[in-house]
C-alpha cells in the first residue's frame, strides 16, 4: 500500500539539488561487501578494498562506504553512480537502490512512503493536490479506511490505533479543520489510546468529544511572536557553538546548504534588526505572507508533509512501546526547522518559489540527526539541549512547545 508520491518517484540522477551520493556514509550488508569487494571489474574493486569497511558491533549492517572528498567513492564527474552505470540497478546495495523508498512490514501488508530528505520527494509529496490518492501493488486504487490487518490479526489496542490513524489522516485531508486542530485531536486520542484498549467502543464518542473541544475554544487564539524570536535564537545559538564551530571533528558533519540557509534565516528574521520591536513586527508581517503561500493553488504543503509522515510512521499507532511515544514531536520538529527557514526566505524576497519550499523541508529532514540523537532501537530522541529549549515554552508537554513554534 502507497500514495501515488510513491509510485510516482523516479531518480533525478545528476539533476539532484542534494544528491544522496554526497554527504552520507553508506552503510551496506554483507552480499554487497563480498560482490563490490571481489568484482571482475577492476575499479569497482580497487575503490571497494579502500574504501569499504567493516563495521563492528553492529546488527542491521555488515559494512560501511567511507568518503572521498565528501562523496561516495563511486560518483562519477557526471553525479551518477559508476556502479549502476555499469551494471545495473540490481547490482546496488539494498540502502541505495530502495533509498528514499520507505516500507513499513506489518506482516500481512506493507506500507510504503518516502523520506523527504530527498529533494524529489518532498517535491512530489509537498505539491501533492491529492495526497491521499492511495494504491495497493502500485496499481489499484483505494481509498480511506486503511486496513493495515485483518481482524484476526487484531487486538484491541491495535483494532483502537487503526481508527486513530484514519481518524487522523481524514482530519489533515479536511480544509475545514486546521491543522493545530487536527493535530491536537490525534495527539489526545494517542494518549486515550492505552484506556480505549479495555473500551473501544467509546472512541467515536471521544473523538467527537474532543474534535468539538477543539473547534469551538480557539485555545491558540494569542501572539506568538516572542516565543518563535526567542525559540529561533536559541535554536541558533546552540547550532553556533555546537556544529558550526565543530567542522573539523569528524564525527560531526552539517550539510553546508543547510548551514547557509539557517544562517540567512537568522540574518533576517533576527541579526539585521536593532531592536525588538522591528524583529517582532517584522515576524508578524511576514508569517502573514507564509500562510498565503501555504494557500496558493489549493495546495497544503504542511499537512501534506504531516500526512506523508504519518502514513510512514504509521507504526506509533500500533505497536504498545515506549520509544515510539515522541514521533509526533520529530515529525513537527522538522517541520518547525523547515517553517523557519521559509519565513528567512519571505523576509528577504517576500516571495518563496515551490523549489524553495521543497528546500527548506529535505533539508530540515536531512539534518535533523544534529537535533536528534539515534537510540540504539533505531528511535530518535531529542538533543538534551534542544529539550531544554523547547521546555522554555512549556516545561511540561514538548508537543505543546512545538505547536505554539508550528501555528
Amino acid at each position: 500500500l502507497s500514495p501515488e508520491s510513491f509510485v510516482k518517484f523516479k531518480c533525478i540522477g545528476s539533476s539532484c539539488p542534494q544528491s544522496c551520493c554526497v554527504g552520507w556514509k553508506i552503510r551496506i550488508d554483507e552480499n554487497t561487501y563480498d560482490k563490490y569487494n571481489n568484482s571482475e571489474d577492476k575499479k569497482i574493486k580497487s575503490v571497494a578494498n579502500k574504501y569499504i569497511k567493516k563495521l563492528e558491533n553492529t546488527i542491521d549492517f555488515f559494512a560501511e562506504i567511507s568518503l572521498k572528498d565528501n562523496s561516495c567513492p563511486f560518483l562519477g564527474a557526471d553525479k551518477l553512480c559508476e556502479v549502476q552505470k555499469k551494471h545495473g540497478h540490481d547490482y546496488l546495495s539494498s540502502t541505495c537502490s530502495n533509498y528514499p523508498r520507505k516500507s513499513i512490514n506489518f506482516g500481512t501488508k506493507k506500507l510504503k512512503t518516502l523520506d523527504l530528505s530527498c529533494p524529489e520527494a518532498a517535491r512530489l509529496v509537498l505539491f501533492d493536490k491529492n495526497p491521499l490518492n492511495l494504491y495497493e501493488d502500485g496499481i489499484y486504487k483505494t481509498k480511506l479506511p486503511i486496513r493495515i490487518n485483518s481482524k484476526k490479526e487484531l487486538d484491541n489496542y491495535k483494532i483502537v490505533g487503526e481508527k486513530i490513524f484514519n481518524l487522523s489522516l481524514s482530519l489533515l485531508n479536511d480544509n475545514k479543520v486546521s491543522t493545530s486542530v487536527a493535530l491536537c485531536v490525534t495527539k489526545k486520542l494517542m494518549e486515550e489510546q492505552k484506556n480505549l484498549e479495555y473500551f473501544p467502543g467509546k472512541l467515536d464518542d471521544i473523538y467527537n468529544y474532543f474534535l468539538k473541544i477543539f473547534l469551538e475554544n480557539n485555545f491558540l487564539d494569542f501572539d506568538t511572536t516572542s516565543i518563535k524570536i526567542n525559540f529561533f535564537r536559541d535554536l541558533y545559538e546552540y547550532c553556533d557553538k555546537e556544529l558550526f564551530g565543530k567542522k573539523n571533528n569528524k564525527n560531526i558533519w552539517i550539510s553546508e546548504k543547510f548551514t547557509n540557509e539557517l544562517n540567512l534565516a537568522y540574518e533576517n528574521l533576527i541579526n539585521k534588526f536593532n531592536s525588538s520591536k522591528k524583529r517582532f513586527e517584522n515576524l508578524k508581517e511576514i508569517e502573514k505572507l507564509y500562510y498565503i503561500e501555504l494557500n496558493k493553488e489549493k495546495v497544503n504543503f504542511i499537512n501534506n508533509y504531516l500526512i506523508n509522515e504519518f502514513l510512514g510512521n504509521s507504526s506509533m499507532f500500533y505497536f504498545k512501546v515506549a520509544y515510539i511515544e515522541k514521533r509526533i514531536e520529530i515529525i513537527l520538529l522538522v517541520a518547525v526547522i523547515a517553517k523557519f527557514l521559509i519565513l528567512g526566505k519571505l523576509s528577504e524576497d517576500k516571495y518563496i518559489s515551490q523549489d524553495e519550499i521543497t528546500k527548506a523541508f529535505y533539508l530540515a529532514k536531512r539534518n535533523i540527526r544534529f537535533f536528534t540523537n539515534f537510540r540504539p532501537n533505531k528511535e530518535y530522541k531529542f538533543r538534551d539541549e534542544i529539550e531544554t529549549i523547547l521546555k522554555k515554552i512549556d516545561n511540561n508537554d514538548l508537543f505543546n512547545s512545538l505547536l505554539f513554534l508550528f501555528i
